[in-house]
């Protein structure tokens, strides 16, 4: 059987990320985001300060890296 992911034929296809350094990386003086999303044209973070719900207090557009890894930097 076989199947379309993301215009792969089949799961033995897709993409994999083998490392292990996507989330936050956070310090007192900057925080570093990674995402991995091969397919995504366009990543944005959302900062809540309640955590999630109600209105985002800061946005900002990710940058793509190489193999579909998206990273944003905030200060403090």
């Amino acid at each position: 059987m076989t199947s379309l992911l993301y215009g792969q034929q089949s799961v033995d296809e897709y993409p994999a990320y083998n490392r292990d350094d996507l989330g936050l990386d956070y310090s007192p003086k900057k925080s570093k985001f990674k995402v991995w999303s091969p397919p995504a044209e366009q990543v944005r973070l959302l900062l809540y300060k309640d955590g999630f719900g109600g209105s985002s207090f800061q946005k900002k557009n990710m940058k793509s890296r190489r193999n579909g890894v998206w990273t944003a930097k905030i200060k403090g």
